[in-house]
């Protein structure tokens, strides 16, 4: 070692690296003899440690006793003396052996060491020999390693080396960098020991330096700032940032703090033009320009204001995870937004913060505690889940901020006001309500402003934006594009005229309270925030954070790209922001992994239960048996996820042997089969092309044109062949038997049939990318349109669902006594159905509603809710019980949850079935139960998209505070797989009309039907996923393809429950009247 470098405490080696400490970087020093001389110190320790008394290994000690002190003898910063030259830093090669500077005085410590090393030699060759392992390998190593940096390094003594020393160090030298590259095996536990006890040497380390830089005057000396590349040790197994990874002198973690405190107010579903004052050629909206005293505080220059692009799902669970880790969430992640396990286990500035000793404060949405929990020095958080509270969470955390304001120590203060996400849900943006909101939200900013303190930051920021019915969740411009506000009464800030980043406020906010940037972090710095003489080395401080991630990521992945990009050093600023952009966007495009071995096994799976069920197989012993072994091996696959996992080669052998046996089974019937053109097979051509239609984009996006036009193609058959079938061909007046079947009751029927289907483009819910969609009144929220408007939708739908029930009961009496209770109860359910409307009606136009409202509401649902349950249970166990009125009974509770603009398509897509269920053949079910799920999806007002998922059914009969989750979220399903529920009506209610004399028959045939219709729409399931899978890396899969595969899913598992349960529950038909 140099004469004069003091002696450092050993650094910690994780994951085979030696992690180096540029906390102290003198003159005359280079990197290369830091990390030397930092590692012969950590041999000297080791050494030690070994020939302690109790002579118990390394890991034992670190976790029992703490370790020994250096003797005196091997302290290095004697002499105190510093020869001439000393102060001048030499280049050095890094290929040969670095020498000292020369110097007439020779240092009379450097013999100690000697001496002590040779004693530690002996002690060492008496100890009990450790069994040969990697980590004795590595020690000998680093003892040979040792012995040549000590004689390479040796105290100068002004005569150069002879060449037979040289000659001998370099051999040496070459000795041990052959045995280092010999294989190395990481000691996970010493690892996660070394872990745990980071923070008590980091503490240490500082005290140590501390009073060390107290005695030595040098150590006070102002130090070079290092290079970029010296600004981090890239660390290939990091987790977390560290204060220790880089630093800019004694007294910093990472960066200089320049601000006391952060004051980060989240006002969820804050849209970039909520914050933007109006201008005169804009529309008036009850959103544009009501944040007035934000506008004059800008107009001041007190406050600056921006656009934060929000990176999609705009859930709020994603967008809180990246305003605090810097990470890109994925598609998947959307469905954790409602998980109470959801815990973030990334590195993020709240950990940070609390593990520099930082108080931090939370107010508002309790996701944050969740997310972080045992964080917060302080929390006032309140459940989130209610979207009928507009007020009562915003006005319980506003004092509380403004006493945090005024009163806390805290470094970081986060405030979460939900009241604008809430009213874009229940009412939207263009509602008055939102004015209203929204100028609460402008008195909050203006007080804080004026509250806080000289050296505060304020940021108040939008999680993500808001579609114009209020819904979030996709990526279109209204969702991503976020405000943001900035404010210090410390300096003037200002932010660029071009959108930001929402990822980019974690490095800016880390290193602004002094923090390291979390480990993840992909954001780039908002340099515009930092004073202009730091700018330049807060984005090198990025730069070296993200590069060292990118190396971690592409060195774990295989990501060759990210190599290629980050393969040059960038020295200045401008390459150094191009360089991160790019690695973002690298990342951005492939940051989804997929697990091939669950696809695989899920594609089995699928193939081979349509292959049984084709087969017509029955379920004996030994066929119950192998497939709940499938099923039990598909349990240990979830809940051991492991690539050595011996149920994945069980499983996949299981599933292609039963494939293959009902391909052998199934194959002389296929070899019979012949092709004879009719309804039925056109039915099953539809099915297919509908299938084969996920491999295409535009198709996905119009799929409910091509539903309609294949359905009503399959109907028109249907009619036709009903004509064909009544012609008598000895009559030649063709024209007279086509009219007579026309104004027949079942050609109305059929006629009235396909104009139902025509009806989908009316109640048919717009996607971002239909340009010309048009949104008609029956999808538009109820609080978009005037006052007449809403009256005439309510009128419309309360005389369509009235009249549907007086033609039900006409068209079949009820024939018993307990029957003509169900009826009467009918009347009854569908005049609070309006009253229900009413009231919605009501509340939506009233500035203030009171408790007793909305208790009155809830009631109104829950009698809704009861009375269907009982009709359905009576109709179909009662022994004078009627299964149409079950059935019937089912579709009650679905008026309210669709609300009063999708009644009418529900009673439409009800009356469609009963028609097909009455003229049908049975051949022809299956098909047309395939095409009727999606169909139905589409005609009530559905999308396969996230922003349209109807989260507002989950408050309908249920208050929002109810702990129970599970009963919004089935509320929810049942809304979305509307068309699933009733679609698996038409076999009962075909048994109950056809079928009502006997039933003996009817019995198997329903269950082979129900099989056929089942493999059908898992074969479409199917196509879906493989659409998904193999259009993986296509621009539009996380848009298009995904959802679509999602939502095709839930509507063939809900299908697919439903249609067993009916069929297994409906009792032995009634005869009924025929119509």
């Amino acid at each position: 070692m140099r004469g004069g470098q003091k002696e450092e405490v050993p650094g910690q080696r994780r994951s085979g690296r030696q992690r180096i400490d540029l906390s102290v970087v003198e003159e005359g020093f280079d990197r290369h003899d830091l990390e030397r001389a930092l590692r012969q110190s950590l041999e000297e320790e080791r050494k030690r440690q070994l020939t302690s008394p109790s002579g118990t290994t390394k890991k034992t000690n670190k976790k029992d006793t703490p370790a020994p002190k250096p003797s005196p003898p091997v302290k290095a910063k004697e002499p105190a003396k510093k020869g001439p030259g000393r102060g001048k830093k030499e280049p050095v090669k890094k290929e040969e052996p670095v020498e000292p500077a020369p110097s007439p005085v020779k240092p009379p410590a450097k013999e100690k060491p000697k001496a002590v090393e040779k004693n530690q030699k002996t002690n060492i060759k008496k100890a009990k020999p450790e069994p040969k392992s990697s980590a004795s390998e590595v020690k000998k190593v680093e003892e040979k390693k040792k012995v040549v940096e000590t004689k390479t390094t040796k105290a100068p003594t002004g005569k150069k080396p002879t060449k037979a020393e040289e000659r001998k160090q370099k051999e040496e030298e070459k000795k041990v960098k052959s045995e280092e590259e010999k294989p190395k095996v990481t000691e996970a536990k010493e690892e996660a020991s070394e872990e745990q006890s980071e923070t008590a040497e980091a503490q240490k380390v500082a005290t140590k330096r501390k009073n060390t830089s107290a005695k030595d005057p040098s150590a006070t000396k102002k130090q070079r700032l290092p290079k970029t590349s010296e600004f981090l040790s890239l660390l290939e197994c990091a987790r977390k940032s560290r204060c220790r990874d880089a630093h800019l002198g004694d007294a910093t973690c990472w960066f200089p703090r320049q601000f006391g405190r952060v004051i980060f107010v989240v006002v969820d579903a804050l849209r970039h033009d909520f914050l933007r004052p109006k201008t005169d050629d804009q529309p008036k909206t009850p959103f544009r320009g009501q944040l007035r005293r934000v506008a004059e505080a800008v107009a001041r220059g007190d406050a600056a204001i921006g656009t934060v692009l929000a990176d999609p799902p705009t859930t709020t669970l994603q967008r809180i995870k990246a305003l605090t880790t810097g990470t890109l969430p994925t598609f998947i992640d959307a469905g954790d937004n409602f998980s109470p396990d959801a815990v973030v286990h990334e590195d993020n500035i709240v950990f940070q913060a609390h593990e520099l000793g930082h108080n931090v404060t939370l107010l508002g949405d309790n996701t944050w505690s969740s997310l972080y929990p045992k964080r917060f020095s302080r929390v006032v958080a309140f459940d989130s889940f209610d979207i009928n509270d507009l007020n009562s969470i915003d006005d319980a955390i506003r004092p509380v901020l403004a006493e945090e304001v005024k009163t806390s120590n805290a470094s970081l203060i986060v405030a979460h006001f939900l009241g604008v996400d809430h009213c874009g849900h229940k009412f939207g943006p263009f509602h008055p309500m939102m004015s209203v909101v929204l100028k609460k939200i402008d008195d909050v900013i203006a007080e804080t402003i004026e509250e806080m303190r000289d050296d505060d930051l304020l940021i108040v920021l939008g999680d993500h934006g808001m579609t114009s019915t209020g819904d979030h969740g996709g990526d279109s411009d209204d969702e991503i594009n976020a405000g943001i506000l900035v404010s210090s009464k410390k300096r003037k800030l200002s932010l660029p005229s071009s959108p930001l980043r929402q990822i980019d406020v974690v490095p800016t906010v880390a290193l602004l309270l002094g923090l390291p940037i979390p480990f993840s972090n992909l954001g780039t710095v908002i340099h515009q925030l930092f004073p202009p003489e730091l700018r330049e080395q807060a984005i090198a401080l990025n730069y070296e954070q993200i590069k060292r991630f990118a190396e971690n990521y592409a060195s774990k992945n295989g990501f060759g790209e990210l190599h290629s990009i980050i393969a040059h050093e960038s020295t200045d600023s401008e390459s150094q922001l191009r360089v991160m952009s790019r690695v973002q966007n690298a990342l951005r495009t492939a940051w989804t992994q997929f697990d091939f071995s669950y696809i695989n096994v899920a594609k089995m799976g699928i193939v081979d239960a349509i292959l049984f069920l084709m087969s017509g197989k029955q379920m004996n012993v030994e066929a119950t048996v192998f497939r709940v072994g499938c099923i039990l091996l598909q349990l240990a696959l979830l809940v051991e996820h492991s690539d050595t996992n011996p149920a994945h080669s069980l499983l996949m052998m299981a599933t292609s042997l039963s494939c293959v046996f009902s391909l052998f089974s199934l194959a002389p019937r296929v070899f019979r089969l012949q092709f004879v053109p009719s309804t039925s097979t056109f039915a099953v051509i539809c099915v297919l092309l509908h299938s084969v239609s996920f491999f295409s984009n535009s198709f996905v996006v119009n799929e409910g044109q091509i539903l309609m036009f294949l359905l009503q193609s399959v109907l028109l058959s249907m009619f036709l062949d009903r004509i064909r079938s009544n012609i008598d061909h000895r009559n030649k007046n063709w024209n007279h038997v086509l009219m007579r079947n026309l104004t027949s009751r079942d050609g109305l029927l059929l006629l009235g049939a396909m104009l139902v289907v025509r009806s989908e483009p009316y109640f048919h819910r717009c996607r971002e990318e239909q340009l010309d969609c048009p949104q008609n009144y029956p999808t538009m929220l109820l609080s978009a349109l005037s006052i007449d408007a809403q009256v005439w939708r309510v009128a419309v739908a309360s005389i369509v669902i009235f009249l549907g029930n007086y033609l039900f009961h006409r068209s079949f009496p009820a024939r018993s006594g307990v029957m003509r209770v169900v009826a009467a109860a009918s009347w009854l359910v569908h005049i609070a159905i309006v009253l229900l409307s009413l009231l919605n009606v009501v509340t939506v136009n009233a500035s203030e509603v009171s408790i007793n409202t909305v208790c009155f509401g809830l009631l109104l649902a829950q009698f809704v809710y009861a009375t269907s349950l009982a009709s359905a249970s009576i109709g179909f166990f009662h022994r004078d019980g009627d299964s149409l009125t079950a059935m019937y009974a089912v579709v009650w509770p679905l008026y309210i949850l669709v609300g009063d603009g999708l009644q009418p398509a529900v009673l439409a897509f009800a009356f469609l079935i009963f028609v097909i269920a009455k003229y049908t053949t049975t051949d022809l079910i299956p098909p047309l139960l395939c095409l009727l799920v999606p169909y139905g999806f589409y005609l009530t007002g559905h999308s396969p998209c996230i922003p349209t998922i109807p989260w507002t059914a989950a408050f309908i009969g249920v208050p929002g505070s109810l702990g129970l989750r599970i009963l919004p979220a089935i509320l929810v399903l049942s809304h979305i797989c509307l068309s699933s529920l009733l679609t698996s009506l038409l076999l009962p209610l075909r048994k109950a009309l056809v079928f009502a004399s006997s039933s003996s028959s009817s019995a198997s045939s329903t269950a082979r039907t129900a099989s056929h219709a089942i493999a059908l729409c898992a074969f479409r399931c199917l196509l879906s996923c493989v659409a998904s899978v193999f259009l993986r890396r296509h621009l539009m899969v996380w848009k298009i393809f995904a959802p679509r595969f999602i939502f095709e899913s839930i509507l063939f598992l809900a299908f697919l429950i439903s249609l067993n349960f009916v069929v297994l529950i409906a009792s032995p038909p009634h005869r009924l009247a025929s119509i």
